[in-house]
């Protein structure tokens, strides 16, 4: 099964560089529909077939963000102990723990902690994870995701604050 991860070699006067190959959709999908179906077993076996864990679908949503989004603690485990990235940032800017922290999944939120997930990401909204759990009712999650955004946008909304003010 191909992984999405091979690369054409280039050598010699004239060369073509090496370019990333499109990952195979059969493997996406069947990553996909088995993190969908919490089928822990085909997804360490495609995994362990050398399948990308990062490898995105048609909606620009990882299997990290998917378990993450359902709660799947066990797949989520699986996926960042194959090296799943859980800051990866779908097309809406939202990374595998805002998926959980909005459904309320404190398990998968402290997993994802743990697996280096960071808390002060922002969506394209600017909500971070905080956020949205404090928006929906998730206060234990919320307790626990630090409420500062990162220094970047505090600092962007200080320039705005002062401008305001002149």
């Amino acid at each position: 099964m191909e992984s999405g991860n091979t690369t054409a070699n280039a050598s010699g006067p004239g060369a073509v560089p090496a370019v990333q190959a499109a990952p195979n959709t059969t493997s996406v999908k069947q990553l996909m529909y088995a993190v969908y179906d919490k089928d822990l077993k085909t997804v360490e076996q495609l995994l362990d077939t050398g399948v990308n864990p990062n490898i995105k679908d048609e909606h620009d949503w990882s299997p990290l963000m998917l378990a993450s989004h359902f709660g799947n603690l066990e797949i989520v485990v699986a996926l960042l102990s194959r090296g799943a990235d859980p800051n990866l940032k779908g097309v809406s800017g939202w990374t595998a723990l805002m998926h959980a922290a909005r459904h309320g999944h404190l398990d998968v939120v402290q997993i994802l902690l743990e697996g280096g997930a960071d808390s002060r990401l922002e969506d394209n909204k600017g909500w971070t994870a905080h956020e949205l759990a404090s928006y929906h009712h998730h206060t234990e999650i919320a307790s626990i995701l630090p409420s500062e955004k990162s220094r970047k946008t505090r600092s962007r909304r200080n320039r705005r604050s002062t401008r305001r003010r002149r």
